[in-house]
């Protein structure tokens, strides 16, 4: 096998086309190209080439900020997979540039490539878990989520939630709207932690959410008190998922979190989802809802 080097962007969409399963939203190439910016990204796409056959593809880009090679669409999409057999990975590994970091791969497919090349371990590292709601396994039901608590956290959880009633708030579900004061409440919160105080990530996070607004996948809820909006998280619906983007609340409203997931939840029923996708990663709320977890892997070669 041969692994050749691909770098113009035409080129780079020709072949993910022919590799992308198109099963989650960070498979599909109008999704990477709407966050893609060559003021800032390289594209390089290693190619792997058998008896002159194209059989496989490792798509990555140079961020000419960090100086890192990552995964083509960087840190803002999720859960990847390797579109080559685990047996062809040394193949793509010699040819990986440095540094690389390529987070938050599927750990199946991680362990697939280890099965065949345990030597390549050291390079990989379990970092963080994905966490779903699978609608069929509490029998579509906002009650078979409940009934993942136990009685008492279920009754607190119930009680928190209609004790929010008193503030005489009101759900919206909106189109593409609230960006920069979803922004502000995510700084307030996390302050020099958020992941917002880096302008590159506010540019791509609004890109992604315009992009999924313009395929009218875009769901956006906000919470209002006296028509002032107090909450405001985004979702996509691709493919029978739900995914739970990002979105900030006033802190000042305890439990306001609670009421947003819980929105969300009822949303993905009624548009028949399978699954709601909260995403990887934890800021500690994740844990506490009981929800299914996926681990995931980073790749690292200095």
């Amino acid at each position: 096998m041969i692994i050749k080097k691909i770098t113009d962007i035409k080129d780079c969409q020709r072949i993910w086309q022919l590799f992308s399963p198109k099963d989650t939203l960070w498979d599909l190439w109008e999704l990477v190209e709407s966050i893609y910016n060559p003021k800032i990204h390289s594209p390089l796409f290693l190619v792997g080439v058998r008896g002159g056959k194209e059989t496989g593809l490792l798509p990555l880009w140079f961020d000419k900020s960090q100086k890192v090679y990552y995964s083509f669409g960087g840190s803002i999409c999720e859960f990847r997979d390797f579109w080559f057999g685990p047996q062809d990975f040394p193949f793509y590994f010699e040819k990986i540039p440095t540094p690389i970091l390529i987070n938050d791969i599927d750990a199946v497919s991680v362990e697939q490539i280890l099965k065949v090349n345990p030597d390549y371990r050291k390079y990989f590292f379990e970092i963080d878990n994905k966490y779903i709601l699978n609608f069929k396994e509490i029998n579509y039901s906002l009650e078979g989520f409940y009934k993942r608590f136990t009685p008492k956290h279920r009754k607190n959880l119930k009680y928190d939630i209609k004790k929010l009633d008193s503030l005489k708030y009101v759900i919206k579900w909106e189109k593409f709207n609230h960006f920069d004061l979803m922004i502000q409440f995510n700084k307030n919160r996390f302050g020099v932690e958020s992941n917002f105080e880096d302008i590159n990530n506010i540019d791509e996070l609004k890109k992604l959410l315009q992009f999924f607004s313009d395929k009218k996948w875009l769901h956006t809820l906000s919470v209002n008190i006296d028509n002032k909006v107090q909450a405001i998280e985004y979702a996509a619906f691709y493919n029978h998922t739900y995914y739970v983007i990002n979105g900030g609340f006033n802190h000042k409203y305890k439990n306001f979190g609670k009421l947003v997931l819980i929105e969300h939840i009822k949303n993905a029923m009624e548009l028949k989802a399978d699954i709601v996708d909260f995403m990887v990663g934890d800021s500690g709320w994740k844990e506490l809802w009981n929800l299914d977890k996926l681990p995931c892997y980073s790749l690292n070669k200095d």
